[in-house]
């Protein structure tokens, strides 16, 4: 009755569209989407009953239009109207709630399907050009047209990671940006006053408190004060020893000459690389003095002056020996008492090795987790503690493709471990001889049953030792739980993911990187490589045309490396397949906070992160603005900036072809004196000024810099252009 109600009114107001009415008003609603023994339609004779749901709907299909319409010329249309009703016993109840009009739009790809359809066919025509040549017929057959489906959702897939990859480095270099100029450089001002705390050398307050044994003119040496007597001009004058660079002796035909070197401003950095610290404190604090490069003194009688070459010598070893040690010690951290395990079960490792090792040569032993730390102790009866405070990254590795097995702690503060000073301390046990002897006695078949005993054998203890070596690492977390200290991040161990692995040179060999979840690591060589991603401020790729090279440089920036008075230079990983590029890129991205940039060329690091501090001191790194309102790239993205600018000078030097006089020009070049006397008197000055003379240092001063760096890139690149002989020559030199 609905349906049929509904039909009759349509007939009676609009005869015309009752061919077009839907064969249905709708549907009831309930555990299904569309009931179908309560659609509303002609044939439907069922009864309606209170507490029903209905979709109830009108429309019309395939309406005829007298005049053709829209942009497709339309000649029928079709529109549905539908609404939720509830059945109640007095009257409907719409559940449909909307506010305002609800439009949708519909775009129109018709057009844009057929333009596809027609190159589609057009390329399947291409592919199905057949030639006859001679009695031969060749089919048309082109690369696009052999890719798989899987093949073509890998490149989709690629270009959409590549995209989300480019997004998010920008959001990152504007946050990174953001968070600098609302820090405004403070924390890099607070580290360097923290880190210049060398006090300049001061060992006589006045003359009295020099030694009694000092003769007129002669040289001498005190140990004790650590100071060298130089004559000049009648009067002892002394230097500390950290002041002289070396000493030297001659002997001529009658006289014996003692020359003495010293230490003493050069180049742009200010001195040298083996200037001792207390030199380097007089030469940042007298910048315009000047100072003496060498001095040479003469005697007849050579007894004095060997005498004091060899004190000196003997003084500069003895300083020398005790800065070293300094050296070693310093950063190191006194660490807690070991508190043992008396009382329960301890969990234990027996019959390991630990790199690096205690004594010289190899030392095994016992690994023992105790209350708060680990202690080990070796067959000779040597003892080493590690507190779970100390460590930082916590790495198990078991033996899939390795020789060994091995268990690695990454430390917050280094230690002294025999004479080494290190920050990773790792205990292994080995699988498989590194060795084997290749004697005729050894040679055995491919099907020798001793063989295969062997390498069962070998299976067999490499899933025992793997297996073992998880099981204390597991037990090490519950001691650690079950005495509330901390271990790692955040109380677990980390399994470098070897499916991610790549092979790189971060030292002097090949090696397979593999990263974990807080690091990128290599474990089983010596010497170790771990890189803790939350001290990384950057990464750079170097030599990215893959047209070129084969291979690329990962260069990681730490944060350490921004501070004021470091000289260490970025770690470089060298020599990376270009096949890993997209998988490194990719774990970078889902890092999430770490940003790289790449470049085809080389660079010169310790140039580079000279200019990075001095802009950091500045707070000009993260602005868009030089100190004298220039524009300059904003943070690390002058890195990849650097190719552009090689671009730009070869364009310039290809320009700047030198092109003679032409022969119109020699008629130009007719003056008269009256013609000059003409120009004189039209000239008129201007009022504009020039610009003074602090702008024009100040122009001349940014010049000359980036003409230094330009020079000092420019030969980093040659020197990585030359031949790998001449290279190992000046490594030897």
């Amino acid at each position: 009755e609905i349906y049929k109600s509904a039909k009759a009114k349509i007939e009676k107001e609009m005869p015309f569209l009752a061919s077009c009415f839907t064969s249905n008003c709708g549907w009831a609603l309930g555990l299904v989407f569309r009931n179908r023994n309560f659609v509303i339609k002609a044939s439907n004779n069922e009864e309606v009953m209170s507490g029903m749901t209905f979709c109830v709907r009108t429309g019309f299909d395939g309406v005829e239009l007298k005049n053709k319409v829209g942009p497709k010329k339309m000649k029928k249309f079709s529109c549905v109207l539908g609404d939720v009703v509830l059945v109640s016993k007095s009257e409907a109840e719409e559940l449909t709630k909307y506010t305002g009009d609800v439009v949708y739009r519909l775009k129109d790809d018709e057009d844009e399907d057929e333009d596809e359809s027609s190159e589609e066919e057009k390329e399947d025509k291409k592919d199905n050009e057949v030639f006859v040549v001679g009695e031969n017929k060749i089919k048309r057959s082109l690369r696009s047209s052999r890719r798989t489906a899987a093949q073509i959702e890998a490149e989709k897939s690629s270009a959409s990671l590549e995209k989300a990859i480019v997004d998010q480095q920008k959001k990152l270099m504007k946050t990174r940006a953001k968070q600098a100029l609302k820090n405004d450089g403070e924390s890099t001002k607070a580290e360097a006053e923290e880190e210049k705390q060398i006090e300049i050398v001061r060992k006589y307050a006045n003359t009295k408190q020099y030694p009694h044994g000092l003769k007129r003119n002669q040289v001498f040496c005190d140990p004790e004060r650590e100071c060298v007597f130089l004559p000049v001009f009648g009067y002892h004058v002394p230097f500390h020893i950290s002041v002289i660079k070396s000493v030297s002796k001659s002997d001529e035909e009658h006289y014996t000459v003692l020359r003495l070197n010293f230490f003493y401003p050069t180049g742009n950095v200010g001195y040298a690389r083996d200037t001792p610290k207390e030199m380097r404190a007089v030469l940042e604090k007298y910048k315009e003095m000047n100072y003496v490069k060498e001095m040479s003194f003469r005697s007849r009688d050579s007894q004095n002056l060997n005498h004091q070459m060899r004190m000196i010598k003997e003084l500069q070893k003895r300083v020398k020996q005790r800065q070293k040690k300094e050296e070693i010690e310093k950063g190191l951290v006194e660490q807690a008492d070991l508190i043992l395990n008396r009382t329960g079960r301890k969990p234990s490792l027996l019959d390991v090795s630990m790199r690096p090792s205690i004594r010289k040569g190899k030392c095994v032993g016992r690994l023992s987790a105790h209350v708060n730390g680990f202690r080990f102790r070796t067959t000779r009866g040597e003892v080493f503690d590690l507190i779970y405070a100390n460590v930082k990254h916590f790495f198990f590795q078991p033996c899939e493709k390795e020789l060994i097995v091995l268990i690695h702690f990454h430390l917050h503060n280094p230690m002294l471990v025999g004479r080494v000073k290190t920050r990773d301390v790792q205990f292994y046990a080995e699988v498989v001889e590194g060795s084997t002897a290749l004697d005729s006695s050894s040679k055995r078949g491919m099907y020798d049953p001793d063989e295969i005993d062997e390498e069962n054998r070998e299976r067999k203890l490499r899933a025992k030792l793997n297996k073992a070596f998880e099981n204390f690492c597991r037990q090490v977390l519950q001691v650690v739980e079950n005495n509330n200290m901390t271990i790692g991040q955040g109380n677990e161990f980390d399994i470098p993911y070897r499916a991610l692995g790549f092979n790189g040179v971060p030292h002097k060999e090949m090696v397979l990187l593999q990263p974990t979840v807080y690091c990128l690591v290599n474990l089983t060589e010596t010497p170790f490589f771990v890189v803790s991603m939350d001290e990384v401020a950057h990464i750079h790729f170097e030599r990215t045309d893959f047209r070129v090279s084969k291979t690329f440089d990962m260069v990681f920036i730490m944060k350490k490396h921004l501070l004021p008075d470091c000289e260490v230079v970025p770690q470089r990983v060298q020599s990376i397949p270009v096949a890993s590029f997209d998988t490194i890129k990719g774990w970078i991205h889902e890092k999430g906070d770490v940003t790289f940039t790449k470049g085809t060329t080389p660079l010169n690091w310790k140039m580079v992160m000279i200019g990075v501090r001095e802009e950091l001191q500045e707070g000009i790194f993260w602005k868009n603005l030089d100190g004298d309102g220039e524009p300059k790239p904003v943070g690390w993205l002058f890195l990849s900036m650097e190719d552009e600018e090689d671009v730009e000078e070869q364009d310039d030097d290809e320009g700047s072809q030198y092109s003679g006089p032409s022969e119109d020009s020699g008629e130009s070049e007719d003056f008269s004196e009256d013609d000059l006397s003409d120009e004189s008197e039209e000239f008129e000055p201007s009022d504009e000024s020039g610009e003074d003379w602090d702008e024009l240092h100040a122009k001349a001063a940014r010049s000359d810099r980036e003409r230094v760096r330009k020079d000092a890139e420019r030969d980093a690149r040659d020197a990585s252009k030359a031949p790998k002989s001449k290279r190992r020559r000046k490594g030897r030199r």
